[in-house]
């Protein structure tokens, strides 16, 4: 986002409180300002969830185990954007796993849902070459090598990924030739008595060049 949305996006949701305090009675106290009545003053907006019925059954796997690790608590990410070009945002939602030594179930994997237009999305994780495991913490999206089309970057503990937008049609892992991995692996079997190390959630800027750096 860039700073001028930014300060656009601020001034948006300043005005409404601005406007509702200068509707509170100016002889009133603070014990009173901050009582049930105070929400009167505001704007009501409503939301309705429409999850199920917009087709999105994604659920977020931490891998917890009853050991409390830190990344459990801190995953996973979620990015909004438009994979196939088509005018229309589509859903990225990034998911944990099991640690090593849990083989309770499948492997869950992230979840790329492509915008219908109809207010509703189709899973298309498969098909665009995404369904792969990892314990991710993060994702941003961007053009890396300028093509016209939108590549994704996901951390995650064991390693980064960046997937290559194939022109809309499937994503290509090129992480080792674009040499982002980070140098991290996923933890052996001997993890639960041994530590490890987590990426952070990144960000993407634009390069001089036009294409998307990322950080």
């Amino acid at each position: 986002m860039t700073r001028r949305a930014t300060l656009a996006a601020l001034t948006a949701l300043a005005l409404p409180l601005a406007r509702a305090a200068a509707k509170l009675p100016a002889n009133r106290n603070v014990k009173w300002a901050l009582g049930s009545n105070l929400w009167n003053y505001f704007p009501r907006v409503p939301f309705t969830d429409i999850t199920e019925a917009a087709g999105i059954k994604f659920k977020h796997v931490n891998g917890a185990f009853g050991k409390k690790l830190l990344p459990e608590t801190m995953g996973s990410g979620v990015a909004f954007l438009d994979f196939d070009n088509d005018g229309k945002q589509d859903l990225l939602f990034i998911n944990s796993r099991p640690w090593p030594g849990d083989s309770s179930g499948p492997v869950p994997t992230m979840a790329l849902y492509r915008n219908k237009g109809d207010g509703t999305f189709e899973d298309v994780t498969e098909k665009m070459g995404l369904n792969v495991p990892l314990y991710g913490m993060g994702v941003t999206v961007g053009d890396f090598d300028n093509d016209g089309w939108v590549d994704i970057f996901v951390t995650a503990i064991g390693g980064c990924k960046l997937f290559r937008n194939d022109g809309g049609k499937r994503f290509v892992d090129v992480t080792a030739e674009a040499g982002v991995g980070g140098g991290g692996v996923w933890p052996g079997a001997s993890f639960r008595s041994s530590s490890c190390s987590l990426s952070s959630v990144s960000a993407a800027r634009v390069g001089p060049a036009g294409c998307a750096d990322f950080a």
